[in-house]
C-alpha cells in the first residue's frame, strides 16, 4: 500500500538564498559494493524527484525505482511528474553511463522527466528505463510524455553513443521526447523509443515518438555515423499524432540522421513547416 506525501518526495531548492545546492547523489554511487541497496523508491508523492533554482546544480540522481514499488513491478506512481527540473536548475544528471546507474522512471500519472525553464540548462538524462519495468519484461508507462523539455532549457542531453546511455521509453500516454519552446542545442541520442530490447513488443507512444515544435532549434536527433542512432518504433498508437519524427513550427538547426524508425501509424518523418540544417 502506497501513503502519499503532498510534495516531492526529495525536493532541492535554495529556498531563496544564494546558497548553493550541489553535489548531491540520490541512489547509487555504482562503486559495484551494495549498488542495489542503495537504491531509493520514491513513489505515491506529488513529484517523484524535484530540482529547482538555479543554484541547484552539479546533482546526480541514479539508480531508484520512481513511480513504482519496491519490486519495480507495479504502478505506485507519483501524482505529476517522476522528475520535474525547473526554475534555473542545471547541470544535473539523471541517470549515468554505467548500466546500475540507471532509474526506472515508471507509472508516474505525469510525465516520466520534465525539464522546464529558460535558464534550466545543462542537465543530462541517461541511460534511464522510463516507463519500463524493473525486469524489462513488460510496459509501465507513465501518464504524460516519456521525456519533455519545455521552456527554452537548453543544452540537453538525452541519451548518448555508450552502450548503456541510451534512455528506454515505453508505452507513455503521450509522446516518447518533447521538445517545446525556444529550447536550443538538444541533443538526442542512443535511445529506445516504444519497443522491447528485441525490437517486437509494441510499446509504442500514444502520440509521437519524438516532436520538436514551436521553435525548438538546434536539435541533434541520432548520430551522423557510428553508434548513437535512436530506435523509433510503433509510434501513434492513439491514432491521432502518428508519425515517428515531427518538427512542427520548430526553429532552424535540426538534423535527423542514423535512426531506426519502424511500425509507426503514420510517416517516419514529418517536416510540418519545420526546417533542417
Amino acid at each position: 500500500t502506497a501513503v502519499s506525501n503532498t510534495g516531492a518526495g526529495v525536493y532541492l531548492y535554495n529556498g531563496g538564498t544564494a546558497s548553493a545546492v550541489t553535489g548531491n547523489l540520490i541512489g547509487t554511487n555504482a562503486d559495484g559494493s551494495n549498488d542495489a541497496g542503495e537504491r531509493n523508491v520514491i513513489s505515491a508523492n506529488y513529484n517523484g524527484v524535484a530540482l529547482e533554482d538555479a543554484e541547484v546544480t552539479g546533482n546526480t540522481v541514479a539508480g531508484n525505482y520512481i513511480g513504482t514499488d519496491a519490486t519495480g513491478l507495479l504502478d505506485r506512481g507519483n501524482v505529476v511528474d517522476g522528475v520535474l527540473i525547473q526554475n534555473g536548475a542545471n547541470a544535473n544528471t539523471i541517470g549515468g553511463s554505467s548500466a546500475v546507474q540507471h532509474n526506472v522512471i515508471s507509472g508516474n500519472d505525469g510525465t516520466g522527466v520534465h525539464i522546464d525553464g529558460e535558464t534550466s540548462d545543462g542537465n543530462v538524462v541517461r541511460g534511464n528505463w522510463i516507463g519500463v519495468n524493473a525486469a524489462g519484461t513488460g510496459a509501465l508507462g507513465n501518464g504524460g510524455h516519456g521525456i519533455h523539455i519545455f521552456g527554452g532549457a537548453d543544452n540537453v542531453l538525452v541519451g548518448g553513443t555508450g552502450a548503456s546511455e541510451g534512455n528506454w521509453i515505453a508505452s507513455p500516454v503521450l509522446g516518447g521526447i518533447f521538445v517545446k519552446g525556444d529550447s536550443s542545442g538538444t541533443v538526442i541520442q542512443g535511445n529506445r523509443i516504444g519497443t522491447d530490447l528485441a525490437g517486437t513488443a509494441n510499446w509504442g507512444p500514444q502520440q509521437n515518438g519524438i516532436l520538436l515544435e514551436s521553435g525548438a532549434r538546434n536539435t541533434t536527433i541520432g548520430v551522423h555515423s557510428g553508434a548513437g542512432g535512436n530506435v523509433i518504433a510503433y509510434s501513434g498508437q492513439g491514432g491521432v499524432f502518428t508519425h515517428a519524427i515531427v518538427t512542427k513550427g520548430s526553429g532552424t538547426g535540426n538534423a535527423i540522421f542514423g535512426n531506426t524508425v519502424y511500425g509507426q501509424s503514420g510517416l517516419s518523418i514529418d517536416l510540418g513547416g519545420g526546417p533542417l540544417h
